[in-house]
């Protein structure tokens, strides 16, 4: 079964992040990391650092409302990839990334530590 178009679109969004990642020097670690509690968009690492990175991609400005439980289940889902990827002394970062489309251009809005948590 092929992807439906929003899949697709928000597939080509992860891949611009992805590359706007890499081409800073991160390294990424892992795509659509999926546990039961959630699931992390992109992982990156830049030296001692890991970044937990949200993506939304939408097809007008957006307008970004993150529920609180949406935060708790990825809060939850990083601390089960830092203790599968042995991260545990890294330090952590929540970033989110908006993706949308102006004509044929695509922008990117990326803000740095959204989420804080006290256990990271």
């Amino acid at each position: 079964m092929l992807p439906s178009p929003c899949a697709r679109y928000g597939k080509y969004g992860e891949d611009l992040v992805t590359n706007y990642f890499l081409r800073q020097g991160y390294a990424v670690l892992g795509r659509n990391l999926r546990c039961r509690y959630g699931e992390i968009d992109l992982l990156v690492q830049d030296r001692d650092l890991v970044v937990c990175v949200e993506v939304k991609t939408r097809k007008k400005i957006p307008c970004e409302v993150w529920p609180k439980a949406q935060q708790e289940r990825l809060r939850k889902a990083a601390m089960v990839f830092f203790d599968r990827y042995d991260l545990l002394g890294y330090s952590c970062r929540f970033d989110l990334i908006t993706v949308w489309k102006v004509g044929e251009k695509w922008i990117l809005r990326h803000q740095k530590n959204v989420l804080v948590f006290d256990d990271f």
